[in-house]
């Protein structure tokens, strides 16, 4: 399901603003989890609200900033590192060492390294290469952090929180995105476009 973000917001979606469109992906996502959502203590809704605002909000103002710089299938090679990041924050975190994780990243880096190494002719690819690696660090600790405040709730299921994961991504891009919607010449999608960020919310977000 997620396979097709990547041709749908590289080819469809250029030229709007990115923080706008995850803004946008993110109210449609949060939308389709209300109906779900549980009242819960407030300190977990907030512990959450913040997580959301990284792993969900950061996460997708880097990763859709990064299709300015990078074509579709090098954002998806690029995202490749992500379970990495994540044993590796693992490691770091639980303050244990695993040599065979170390291994793993640096060959994974150092083989996306060479891959891309011939097209770096300036400093524009290396920008949208460091926005989807941002992107990946801002959803593995997001991951992390997730896991350890759910374990405390294990009887409370995914869908009955994720609303203030994405609740809280929403409303760290809304001072962002905001003003971009107010302005004279607020970002004006095409019916074709809507149709794709709706896709993005409904089934990649949401259902993905």
């Amino acid at each position: 399901i997620w396979s097709f973000s990547f041709g749908l917001i590289g080819t469809r979606l250029a030229g709007l603003p990115p923080a706008w469109l995850a803004w946008i992906r993110l109210g449609i996502s949060a939308i389709v989890f209300l109906p779900f959502a549980r009242r819960l203590p407030p300190k977990q809704a907030l512990v959450l609200f913040v997580i959301g605002a990284v792993q969900f909000g950061l996460m997708y103002l880097a990763y859709m900033t990064s299709f300015r710089y990078l074509q579709s299938h090098e954002v998806a090679l690029f995202t490749v590192v992500t379970p990495l990041l994540v044993t590796g924050l693992h490691d770091l975190f639980g303050r244990r060492f695993k040599p065979w994780n170390l291994l793993a990243a640096f060959l994974a880096v150092a083989g996306a390294g060479l891959i891309q190494w011939h097209g770096m002719e300036t400093a524009a690819p290396l920008k949208g290469i460091l926005l989807v690696q941002l992107s990946n660090l801002c959803f593995a600790a997001g991951q992390l952090a997730y896991r350890a405040v759910m374990a405390r709730f294990p009887s409370r299921p995914d869908h009955r929180v994720f609303f203030w994961l994405h609740a809280g991504g929403f409303a760290a891009l809304t001072p962002i995105a905001l003003p971009l919607a107010l302005a004279p010449a607020p970002p004006a999608p095409t019916p074709t476009q809507w149709a794709v960020l709706a896709y993005l919310g409904l089934v990649a977000s949401g259902i993905g």
